[in-house]
């Protein structure tokens, strides 16, 4: 492919970083809700370099099946790194803590010294990992591209330069390190995503469409003798597996990059969660291929290229530049991101604990704000290159691999203290310091040493001999006497020795007063909200405001300390103008602050020079925290108990509110049965009157008068017993009399009771019952009652001479459905709820009532209730109404 062109495309990807870096700055959408957790998960997929992506291959064409550890070892751990990363967010979040080095300086007593020289071992321990990632950049354009270009078009160069200027512009133009940077996110995410997709899309069709499947690979890698040895691992390999699985477990947790990513920009714990299951199963995915992809390069390539490029080789040879090019930027992708991290946050170490400690002892009496920010910026740029300068001189012959797993091993020289500082009271700074020198110390002289001696073609009678002569001090030779490799051997010599060192001085050393308040706060973390800490008195002191300012001010910048004053004065309901002094409270806000800026050892040190005064003792800072967290307890009591109260008079005002429609309730249906109970009686009484009065009264009159009396008793007796049967149901002291029958019999009967008044409004009357319904049982009076309710009620509203009223039954989803249609003046859709109520007829008095109790539905209603059936109204195909109702045919006879 042309160099040219490649080299045109590789900038313009650089560009659309930038531009996805802006569009996440702007975006609120992608940090909400769930978008978010995949947004944090994504992020540390950062995990996945160019050492995955093209060294895995590599590491498995030489070793086979040894390249698994280092994905299996974050995996196991992954349970342990949720703890031990929930611990650290609240420990960052309440120190605001701004790094790795900054952790272990606030955890031993805010000491600069074992601030310094973290970082710098960090940083040397890291620097080669950076320039591995600038290899793997150089190495891939040159295979896919050629060399062709003059030096000054070097891409490494340019992509170098390139990214720290992203760095500068998105990781470094806040003067505090805690600032959220979701244009970097964003950008780790988006190229988490394109490596993965690129790989797994290539390596696809590498495997199922240029060999024609997994099993045609390992059927060929076979038949050249290359398949078993490969998938069998030696005792040397056993032994790699088990210290390559806990280094990468550490690594995971404690890389730079994984710190960052997984502890600082954590902006909620509930993400940890998504990132529990993301991150195993993207692993899974971005190595699920490389095995067979290692055996396609053997089978195909063999030792003719590189085979940590099997898949850029592969790709192109079945798929075109395209998809070499695809290779290329999921290449790209991996090492750019790991790059633009990594020297964020190596950047900010050596700033706040090497930079900014040496500009302090000489200037602080000036404006700091703005050399603090030239030096977050000079520090990120001498990151850059010294990677630059290990590429260049060193890192262009080792292997992608070997590099990654010593930058690994060197990292974890800080996990003894550091785990055992978040969990361990009695660990000290001078142990902590002594171990990780130690362990340092083994690291880099059996590891480095023969790394730059071979590099240079120095010191090859010191290596084949030892110092001295002596083999066992051979940095080499000493892993073949203990019959190990020689990475498992420095980490077990390492790790042990560190460890050894570090619990031993902490146990023979007594730590200051300020060494013990961190171990109280870094060990009771998950007790102590970071509202607890915020508003805790740390200092026993009192400092004229006007100095705190002005430090803050020399620090900050002016506006800065306008805004966060401002801030605090709101919160705690303080007026600063008639404030003279600055309380501890308020001392210890201004040392968080400056935490932030210059780190805690440098922020400790300046807030001393204005606040003379004596340390608190151990015993007090519990005090404090407890009674910080006592407070905000009451706090949340007495809001927990105003909600409650809100909440129980809201209940009442609801309960009364239901007596009060209770109440009238029972005042509507006294009255209305009262007024039903006067009509007829009022009705007798008047034709009695008449009767009475009227002692010549024809015999025919006194007769018509004597029937209608008669009526209006049957109604009065209708009503009462109506009355007396609701009541009965509405007690639950009515009771069904369930026997088993046939819905047929039931409807015929009903339909003979008011056969004559059918017959006399000449009503046409039909029913469609299904012959196949089965028994079932049922109170056979109640449901003809109900039958003949209906039956009345359609009747009524039916015009004569015309009227239709049509009955069906049928079986529907286990139930009887029984439907009373007429062509009736139908129900209004918003009555049809209410019409089951008690004397609903009452409330339309604006409408002519037909002759009735008001009664009979609502009963009606509590029968079919009782038989744990339905009732409703729903529209005729008549045009009118239809009543229908269910009955299970399965009910139970105990009902």
């Amino acid at each position: 492919m042309n160099s040219g062109l490649l080299f045109f495309l590789s900038l313009l990807y650089l560009s659309v970083l930038f531009i996805v870096a802006r569009w996440g700055e702007n975006s609120k959408r992608l940090f909400e809700g769930k978008s978010a957790g995949f947004a944090y998960a994504l992020s540390l997929a950062v995990y996945c370099s160019a050492w995955t992506y093209y060294g895995s291959i590599g590491r498995a064409s030489t070793n086979g099946l040894d390249f698994l550890a280092i994905y299996l070892g974050p995996v196991v751990f992954m349970p342990i790194w949720w703890v031990l990363v929930k611990r650290m967010i609240r420990i960052v979040r309440t120190q605001h803590i701004t790094s790795l080095s900054d952790l272990l300086a606030s955890r031993y007593g805010k000491n600069q010294s074992i601030g310094t020289w973290v970082a710098v071992m960090i940083i040397i321990a890291i620097t080669p990992y950076i320039s591995l990632q600038i290899k793997a950049i150089g190495d891939s354009f040159y295979q896919l591209g050629g060399s062709d270009l003059p030096i000054w078009m070097s891409p490494v160069l340019f992509t170098t330069i390139v990214l720290c200027l992203f760095a500068l512009v998105y990781g470094m133009r806040f003067l505090s390190g805690n600032q959220p940077k979701t244009g970097m996110i964003t950008v780790v995410a988006f190229e988490s995503l394109i490596k993965l997709l690129a790989f797994v899309f290539v390596a696809a069709l590498v495997i199922y469409y240029g060999f024609g499947g997994i099993s045609n690979i390992y059927h060929q890698a076979e038949s050249i003798g290359t398949l078993q040895p490969h998938l069998n691992m030696d005792e040397d390999q056993q032994s790699n597996w088990f210290w390559m699985l806990i280094v990468s477990g550490i690594a995971f947790t404690l890389l730079p990059r994984q710190f960052q990513m997984g502890v600082l920009e954590n902006k909620n714990e509930k993400h940890l969660n998504t990132a529990l299951w993301f991150l195993p199963l993207y692993m899974l995915l971005i190595t699920v291929f490389v095995l067979p992809i290692a055996f396609g390069g053997i089978v195909l390539f063999g030792e003719k290229v590189d085979s940590d490029f099997y898949l850029l080789h592969l790709g192109t040879h079945f798929g075109g530049k395209f998809m070499g090019m695809l290779v290329y930027f999921g290449g790209f992708a991996a090492a750019t991101s790991m790059i633009i991290v990594s020297a964020l946050s190596l950047g900010n170490m050596l700033n706040t604990n090497v930079l900014l400690p040496a500009l302090l002892r000489v200037e602080r009496n000036v404006d700091m704000s703005k050399r603090i920010t030239i030096t977050r910026r000079i520090s990120v740029i001498l990151i850059f290159v010294l990677a630059y300068y290990y590429y260049y001189f060193f890192a262009y012959n080792k292997p992608l691999v070997s590099t990654g797993l010593t930058s690994f091993t060197g990292i974890a020289q800080i996990a003894p203290a550091i785990f055992g500082g978040l969990f361990w009271k009695e660990a000290t700074r001078k142990g902590a310091l002594a171990g990780i020198l130690s362990g340092f110390a083994v690291w880099f002289y059996m590891l480095i040493v023969p790394t730059l001696l071979t590099t240079q073609h120095l010191g090859e009678e010191f290596l084949a001999n030892g110092a001295y002569g002596l083999t066992i001090l051979s940095p080499t030779r000493l892993a073949e006497v203990m019959g190990m490799t020689p990475l498992s051997a420095a980490i077990f010599i390492s790790l042990s020795l560190n460890t050894a060192v570090f619990v031993l001085v902490s146990v023979l050393t007594t730590p200051d007063r300020l060494e013990v308040n961190q171990a109280e706060i870094f060990t009771r973390i998950n007790r102590i909200s970071r509202r607890t800490y915020d508003q805790a008195e740390m200092w026993k002191a009192e400092v004229p405001f006007a100095d705190i300012k002005s430090l803050l001010i020399n620090f900050l910048g002016d506006r800065r300390t306008e805004e966060v004053l401002d801030r605090y004065a709101r919160i705690n309901r303080i007026n600063f103008e008639y404030e003279k002094n600055a309380d501890p409270r308020m001392i210890s806000y201004a040392e968080r602050l400056l935490t932030e800026a210059i780190g805690p050892a440098s922020a400790r040190i300046v807030i001393q020079s204005v606040a003379q005064g004596e340390e608190l003792s151990v015993l007090e800072v519990i005090d404090i925290l407890q009674e910080s967290k006592a407070i905000f307890q009451l706090n949340r009591d007495l809001k927990a108990k105003t909600s409650e109260l809100e909440e129980a008079t809201e209940k009442l005002i609801r309960a009364n509110a239901r007596l009060q429609e209770y109440s009238d309730i029972k005042d509507e249906f006294l009255y209305t049965v009262t007024h039903e109970l006067r009509t007829p009686l009022t009705a007798i009484r008047s034709q009695a009157e008449l009767v009475h009065e009227d002692s010549d009264m024809p015999l025919e009159d006194r007769q018509m008068f004597m029937e209608a009396m008669v009526k209006e008793c049957e109604r009065l007796s209708t009503l009462i017993t109506n009355v007396l049967d609701l009541e009965k149901f509405e007690s639950g002291s009515q009771k069904l009399t369930l026997v088993k029958g046939h819905i047929q019999d039931v409807i015929d009967n009903s339909i003979r009771a008011v056969k004559q008044l059918i017959q006399d409004k000449r009503i046409e009357l039909s029913a469609d019952i299904n012959p196949s319904i089965p028994a079932c049982f049922m109170d056979v009076d109640r449901i003809q009652q109900v039958l003949i309710n209906l039956l009345s009620n359609a009747l009524k509203f039916v015009n004569d001479d015309g009227g239709q009223i049509k009955i069906t039954a049928y079986v529907l989803d286990n139930s009887i459905k029984i439907n009373v249609s007429d062509n009736g003046p139908g129900v209004p859709q918003e009555d049809r709820k209410l019409i089951f109520d008690k004397f609903y007829q009452a409330k339309n008095q604006t409408k002519r009532k037909p002759k009735g109790t008001g009664l009979g539905l609502a009963i009606c209603k509590n029968i079919i209730q009782m038989h744990k059936g339905k009732i409703w109204i729903e529209e005729s195909s008549l045009g009118g109404t239809r009543v229908s109702f269910t009955l299970p045919l399965y009910i139970q006879k105990s009902i």
